[in-house]
């Protein structure tokens, strides 16, 4: 293999996967005692330095060396989303090469989303891209083949170094009435989120990736119906194929994104013996927790508050009481929840 430090991760690697994680989420970390609370910007540019300058001293030579490592090596780090969504790891991970600047180039070989609108936004913003897949449950047929949706041609799927997989959260989500219907769906590989994950689960098993990143909501980690939460099968399913494998529920707020969206968060490294390298990400990702955030209106660039104070306490028809409610609510909102 071209990337035989990905073999025995070292202290600084984890880091690096966390960054990946959590700027489109988070936008930033813990405030140090040098240095501004917050990036100095929305923007990729700004946050990428912002967020390296977080790690201490040994970890950010680490990560400098191992990425150095990869660049000498003359082949880019080969990356692919699936349930890719818009795609935000792909730009994070290329401002991150940038900021590090060791010479690694990072290949978007190909994202995997059934949406429709989706995929024409994925088409828009990366022009380049080669392979766009739709089905994720067929990425892993033994004959190693799926539909390319930019040509209408069945291709060999490619193999990766890293893969960043957000499946369907709708059998586990607590939003969804039915759940108690899927209180095993990991395990059995049923309903969206059982089949979407079972894709990755066989992917995964083909082409042995070195990293492997999955995102799911906060109702795979709690109990449905009396059985144990399926983020533990999930655990299982990939030890099963040869990876070590650890977890953590994130909220954006802690991270300096101006809402609440709690996630968990499944890393696994190729390997039934670098448990150690995996145990360190959580470690590092509590150090990266902040208590300060970007403003909303910094984030998007517009003055939201104002826009949705404006259209609450405008033409609705409610009480002089309930807009005090409202008013004195938007004046100490820390964040939004989303689901």
């Amino acid at each position: 293999s071209p990337y035989p430090f990905w073999l025995k991760p070292v202290a600084g690697i984890e880091a690096w996967w966390f960054f990946v994680w959590s700027f489109p989420r988070a936008m930033a970390a813990t405030q140090r005692s040098k240095g501004s609370a917050v990036p100095p910007s929305r923007h990729l540019a700004s946050i990428a330095p912002w967020f390296l300058e977080r790690l201490d001293s040994h970890d950010r030579r680490q990560l400098q060396d191992a990425v150095a490592a990869v660049a000498q090596t003359g082949k880019p780090l080969r990356v692919a989303t699936l349930c890719s969504g818009t795609d935000a790891p792909v730009p994070v991970m290329r401002h991150l090469a940038k900021a590090l600047r060791g010479g690694i180039v990072i290949e978007h070989t190909f994202s995997c989303e059934s949406d429709p609108r989706k995929q024409e936004w994925i088409k828009q913003n990366f022009p380049d891209l080669k392979y766009l897949f739709g089905d994720v449950t067929v990425l892993g047929r033994k004959n190693g083949k799926a539909l390319n949706v930019l040509t209408g041609k069945q291709v060999r799927v490619p193999a990766v170094h890293v893969v960043i997989a957000g499946f369907v959260c709708k059998s586990v989500s607590s939003e969804n009435n039915e759940r108690r219907n899927h209180s095993e769906c990991i395990k059995h590989g049923t309903g969206d989120t059982g089949e979407t994950f079972r894709g990755v689960r066989n992917y995964v098993m083909r082409a042995k990736p070195h990293v492997v990143i999955c995102e799911n909501v906060q109702g795979l980690t709690q109990c449905i119906g009396g059985k144990p939460p399926q983020v533990h099968n999930v655990v299982k399913a990939l030890e099963k194929v040869g990876y070590s494998v650890d977890w953590k529920v994130l909220d954006t707020s802690d991270y300096v994104l101006p809402q609440r969206r709690k996630r968990c968060w499944i890393w696994a490294f190729r390997g039934n013996g670098v448990a150690k390298g995996v145990e360190k990400v959580a470690g590092t990702l509590a150090q990266l927790s902040s208590e300060k955030h970007l403003s909303i209106n910094k984030v998007t660039g517009k003055s939201i508050l104002g826009a949705k104070r404006k259209r609450l306490l405008g033409p609705q028809k409610i009480t002089a009481r309930q807009q005090r409610v409202v008013a004195r609510a938007m004046q100490g909102n820390r964040g939004y929840d989303v689901i």
